[in-house]
């Protein structure tokens, strides 16, 4: 995840850390900075001893003789190696960055504080089982306890010149918040489109523009398998829709859920949208695919995902037996009216908010899960594979632990600040997640009214608030937070303040948010239903969850709280806040997409469409371009004896279908100079894989970029990174083109070419000297100790490559991709593996603060194992002796 930047640091406290170092004290700061990771510490609040080891790598494994006690080590070695990052993220998650950073931060503090962060969740702690509130009791007590002992810190409570205060259970559940933040970015498409909409683009224009998922592409459940789910739930489904959100439902095991309520197919929104401009599967026939993968497989993925979704085998319903409450309009059918009269007031705060946006964490719209069943494996046990694609930060997102205890043993990814392995695997199970993009934020306009606003044709008062921001040698800033039956007024937090004012409704944000309950009880789970148990508690945000298990069986689910929309209101942007758009219930439990050991041998999510035609709610209208979807799919199909090299070989693949797509229009550009018309050629014949060494990669990369600037004057962004919208404008014409013909528009293409060769001085280099993946401090990033903090890394890829390589178009850096990679192979004695980038440690001058970097960019793992490792350091956590009071 991006983190949230700081501006500078107190000069005097930098320039004497610069003095020590250049005095010799480095080893001083150092020794000062460094936690002890030998020997044995009494810590108050444990009932029993337990121990932390540490491989080499810095992998942590984590034994006790209870529970409580093993939760209580986590957080006490979890502040061992991540102190800062934890600090910060939940001083960030509070809106209280400021206290610390001073004027640079109070504006993200404001805008956080508006949402409510914090405030939701203290209510989501309050929410949870008694049993995950001890679960997180334990691990907030460990770190207190630990900074009990007066531990040495690390250097940037130095450079601020404070310390940490105690922890309290709200600052764990507010990093799951902010991740939610990092995952959920509809409404910044809402605000995209309100914009537009206020600048008087028409909503017919805004679909050519930003067009809907191809028809014919993947989704992560077929229709097959949806009709699988219907057939072992055999109930009928009534007509009426869920008021519970999940986490409310958690005591209900009966299964007993209401709705089933058919919609109108997003596929069928798709249709009515696109004019029939979708441009299909991406990469044509087997050019998508690598020399490794056969051509048969390429060609036949297309057709069989074509059949799959067609709406002869889905069992699709007229308008007439659709019941109401359910979204059954298009989009194209959306009314105009809760936007009013084109504004330029309004199009100011849209973007006013958008921007606003920019300066939190980045939402970045990628991930890879998938799960092969033993029918396509060597061993004839499942795989599953896992590479969440989040922004660059350092330290890492992640830190890789073990933890084990009677009755209770899981490894795999955990989130410093969180107690449980978030993705991992246990004795019986594995597990896996993406994000599934649902839409689970709607942005209301609000009709003022004698100062308040209207809603179900009354005037309403809005439920105020004060919130105070300290400023750290500055004066304090007051806010007033206005609330509405919707949620938070979020446009009060920018300057431009519209003819309306916006209120957002989100999941994240609603009591009773049970999460953290669902991630507890999945690390316990030992089978399919016991798994499916715990995810009843899921709130927010929605993942695809992919499973294996020792038994030999794969699944996947959506969990979370999934709208249900009012007639004519899509979410895709604002609606009338008046209460004829308000939600209408959510998806039950028992109806979210699911499948359990597919006919197909296997299930693989990439942000794509989760749902077939046929499926009866509109989970959301945007989706990930297909290309990553599609290149796994054809891969896994290639063969039928995967091992886990072969996973890992998946993980790293270069292959770009984004470029395959536009072959043929290369092709047919006709470039002014000779250089340009020798890399045109030099690109037809290029294999699309984009390795850091290709030049051709990086022609195509730069090519590309300047593409994205045909709409610029249109839309007020410098570069639109809309594929189908750009080769539909290739092969038809568009308003933007000079003349608007498909001509005029090659024409712009060839202009582009010249323009990305220029950029290169006509000799273009080896795509890694212009594309790194770039780690960033938070703090120190931006002083003279960057040097000594961040990190830069040559890469491949692009947006299209499963190891995906997203850039930014202005300067080809990478700011997020592969967060954390992991195989996990259940059959006995497989060798399961896992890596993240930078290290296990936070402490920049620590040898463990990024020792993984170059092992993770060369695609390497580390073995995920819980016995039989090295240990370089291993701490005996105690509970004090009879009447020492510890710490």
């Amino acid at each position: 995840m991006r983190i949230l930047k700081w501006a500078a640091l107190v000069v005097g406290a930098l320039f004497l850390l610069l003095g020590l170092a250049a005095c010799g004290g480095y080893f001083y700061v150092k020794d000062s900075t460094t936690p002890t990771l030998d020997g044995s510490l009494e810590l108050d609040g444990l009932e029993n001893s337990a121990t932390v080891e540490r491989e080499p790598s810095g992998v942590v494994h984590i034994r006790a003789e209870n529970e409580g006690d093993m939760f209580f080590a986590l957080g006490a070695a979890h502040a061992q190696d991540r102190l800062w990052q934890m600090e910060f993220q939940r001083r960030g998650g509070a809106g209280r960055l400021s206290e610390v950073l001073g004027e640079a931060t109070v504006g993200e503090d404001e805008f956080l504080r508006s949402e409510g962060f914090y405030r939701a969740a203290e209510s989501s702690y309050e929410s949870l089982s008694d049993e995950s509130r001890a679960t997180i009791d334990s691990y907030v007590e460990g770190i207190n306890s630990y900074l009990a002992t007066g531990p040495e810190l690390p250097v940037e409570f130095m450079l601020l010149g404070y310390e940490p205060e105690e922890w309290r259970p709200a600052d764990v559940v507010v990093w799951a918040k902010m991740m939610s933040l990092d995952l959920s970015a509809n409404y910044e498409s809402e605000l995209t489109r309100h914009a537009l909409r206020a600048e008087g683009v028409t909503p017919e224009r805004i679909r050519e523009l930003i067009p809907p998922y191809p028809e014919d592409a993947p989704t992560m459940i077929s229709t097959e398998d949806l009709e699988e789910e219907e057939a072992e739930r055999e109930i009928e489904p009534s007509s009426e829709v869920s008021n519970e959100v999940p986490g409310e439902a958690s005591g209900d095991v009966s299964g007993e859920m209401s709705s089933g309520m058919p919609s109108e197919s997003e596929s069928e929104m798709s249709d009515e949208v696109s004019d029939e401009k979708s441009s299909g599967m991406p990469g044509e026939a087997s050019s998508a695919m690598s020399d490794e993968v056969s051509s048969e497989a390429a060609d036949e993925m297309p057709r069989e995902m074509a059949s799959e979704v067609s709406g002869e085998a889905s069992g699709e319903r007229s308008a007439d037996e659709r019941p109401s409450g359910v979204s059954g309009e298009s989009e194209s059918e959306m009314s105009d009216e809760p936007l009013g009269e084109v504004s330029d007031e309004t199009a100011e705060q849209a973007r006013a908010l958008i921007e606003a946006r920019e300066s939190l964490p980045e939402s970045l719209e990628a991930s890879n899960n998938w799960v092969v069943s033993g029918e396509k494996t060597a061993s004839g046990e499942p795989l599953l594979a896992n590479d969440p694609h989040l922004g660059f930060q350092v330290p890492s997102l992640w830190h890789l632990a073990h933890l084990e205890a009677p009755g209770f043993e899981a490894v795999g990814a955990t989130l410093p600040g969180l107690p449980a392995v978030v993705i991992g695997k246990n004795e019986d199970i594995s597990w896996g997640v993406t994000n599934v993009g649902a839409d689970v934020q709607d942005l209301y306009v609000m009709d003022k009214s004698d100062g308040g606003y209207i809603h179900d044709g009354e005037t309403k008062e809005y439920e105020t608030r004060t919130e105070t921001i300290e400023v750290a040698d500055g004066e304090p800033a007051d806010i007033e937070v206005r609330e509405t039956v919707h949620g938070p007024i979020i446009s009060d937090v920018v300057d431009a303040a519209g003819e309306n004012p916006l209120a957002l409704r989100w999941t994240t944000l609603d009591d009773g948010d049970t999460t953290m309950d669902a991630f507890l009880g999945m690390n316990r789970a030992g089978n399919w239903d016991e798994f499916n148990e715990a995810l009843r508690s899921y709130v927010a945000p929605s993942q695809n969850f992919v499973y294996s298990d020792v038994d030999g069986n794969i699944g996947y689910v959506a969990p979370g709280s999934f709208p249900i929309r009012a007639d004519g209101h899509t979410g895709l942007a604002p609606a009338s806040g008046d209460g004829e758009s308000d939600w209408e219930g959510f998806i039950p439990f028992d109806e979210w997409p699911r499948a359990f050991n597919p006919d197909e041998g296997f299930i693989a999510t990439a942000n794509n469409k989760a749902t077939p035609e046929g499926y009866p709610y509109d989970i959301a209208f945007e989706w990930a371009e297909p290309y990553r979807a599609a290149r796994i799919r054809a891969m896994i199909e290639a063969k039928d004896d995967h091992t886990v090299e072969d996973m890992t070989e998946i993980q790293n693949d270069y292959k770009s279908l984004l470029f395959e797509d536009f072959r043929s229009v290369i092709e047919d550009m006709e470039p002014e100079s000779e250089n340009a018309s020798e890399w045109r050629e030099r690109l037809v014949e290029w294999d699309g894989v984009a390795s850091p060494e290709s030049r051709e990669a990086a022609v195509f990369a730069a090519w590309y970029a300047e593409l994205s600037r045909l709409p610029e004057a249109e839309v007020g962004e410098e570069f639109w990174d809309e594929p189908r919208y750009l080769l539909e404008a290739l092969e038809n014409g568009d308003p933007n083109c000079e003349p608007s013909t498909a001509e005029g528009c090659m024409e712009f293409a060839s202009e582009a070419m010249e323009r990305a060769l220029e950029m290169f001085e006509g000799e273009p280099p080896e795509w890694s000297e212009e594309h790194r993946a770039t780690f960033e401090h938070p703090v120190l990033g931006s002083t003279p100790l960057a040097r000594l903090s961040n990190r830069e890394v040559p890469f491949g890829g692009d947006a299209s490559t499963v190891n995906v390589g997203s850039y930014d178009f202005s300067d080809f850096s990478m700011s997020g991709g592969p967060s954390y990679r992991h195989v996990v192979d259940m059959s006995e004695g497989g060798e399961s593996v896992f890596i993240h980038p930078m290290g296990q440690s936070g402490n920049v001058l620590s040898g463990g603060f990024d020792d993984l970097l170059d092992m993770w960019v060369e695609g390497g793992y580390l073995p995920m194992r819980t016995s039989d490792y090295e240990v370089e350091g291993s701490l005996t956590l105690d509970p004090p002796a009879p009447g020492d009071s510890g710490g």
